[in-house]
């Protein structure tokens, strides 16, 4: 198994699933604002820190 490779995969796909977030987050906050939705809004900071969380996990793999 080469780790780098693997790595490097694993790393694109965290990516493209930060970035798959961070447009859900950004549409949801367009509804929580219009709509005003305590339960939009505890979902959307779940999904932030889903995102921190990615993030954090991506760093320490790549370390």
């Amino acid at each position: 198994l080469d780790l780098s490779r693997f790595q490097l995969h694993f790393g694109f796909q965290i990516m493209f699933a930060i970035l798959a977030l961070q447009l859900v987050s950004i549409e949801l906050r367009f509804y929580c604002i219009q709509f005003e939705s305590p339960f939009l809004l505890l979902f959307l900071e779940f999904s932030l820190v889903l995102i921190d969380f990615s993030l954090s996990l991506f760093d320490f793999l790549c370390e």
